[in-house]
């Protein structure tokens, strides 16, 4: 990871461009599916439990994108943590034990890069990168409830999310021989009104306790970002 990369300004700026194509193109496809679907879901019943929701995310980019990224030696790419926040929908079906299940968060993604190579002179380097994406996050699954008792039920769930980012940035550190030698930071779209999106599929499991508190855990598969998330839901009015 040099100068070269996506977390530096250069003539080439091969990883800003991978994003920013990859986020304008799926934008229009993630609003429509998740509109289409939505449309659907609400024939079936109006009904709708509500809550509040909020929790945290273990985010990274999806590896076939770290492969696009060109380095110097190997790039180490870790998890970021993060924070969501929201409302949480429930639809019951006909049948039921099934239900639709809607999220509407504000989601923070990102990852971070670590690429460490020796250069001439024998200078050791270390480079470290994390972006940084603030996000308009939507889930859309079908769940699956099996009560075990009247307090204590299991709810799987799986479907599509959209995430339109509201804003983003990037930090970048070099550091030579243990010492730090240049670092930035910046929007990470620069001046340009356009902003992006991903989406993808994911899967999750939670307990429901009194018919009340749902506490959740759930991974979502992207094409720009996997998310592990951990989530805690207060449910109004059931």
């Amino acid at each position: 990871m040099d100068a070269e990369t996506i977390l530096k300004k250069s003539e080439n700026q091969t990883g800003r461009g991978i994003f920013l194509s990859i986020f304008k193109k799926v934008t229009i496809v993630a609003i429509a599916t998740t509109i289409s679907t939505t449309a659907y879901a609400q024939e079936v019943d109006r009904t709708i439990s509500v809550g509040a929701q909020a929790g945290v995310n273990f985010s990274k980019l999806s590896g076939w994108l770290t492969n696009l990224i060109e380095t110097n030696g190997e790039i180490d790419v870790n998890m970021k943590p993060g924070f969501q926040l929201g409302v949480y929908l429930e639809q019951p079906m006909r049948n039921p034990n099934f239900a639709w299940q809607y999220e509407a968060m504000f989601s923070q993604l990102g990852t971070k890069m670590e690429d460490n190579y020796t250069a001439w002179g024998g200078r050791q380097v270390r480079e470290v990168g994390t972006i940084n994406m603030n996000c308009l996050f939507l889930r859309l699954h079908i769940q699956y409830n099996y009560a075990f008792t009247h307090d204590l039920a299991l709810q799987l769930h799986t479907g599509i999310h959209g995430a339109y980012v509201l804003w983003a940035n990037t930090k970048y550190e070099r550091f030579e021989n243990g010492q730090k030698v240049s670092g930035e930071s910046e929007a990470f779209f620069g001046d340009t009104s356009g902003r992006g999106a991903d989406f993808g599929i994911g899967l999750g499991a939670a307990l429901l306790i009194q018919d009340r508190f749902r506490v959740g855990v759930g991974y979502d598969l992207g094409v720009v970002f996997h998310n592990l998330s951990f989530s805690l839901t207060y449910m109004f009015g059931r």
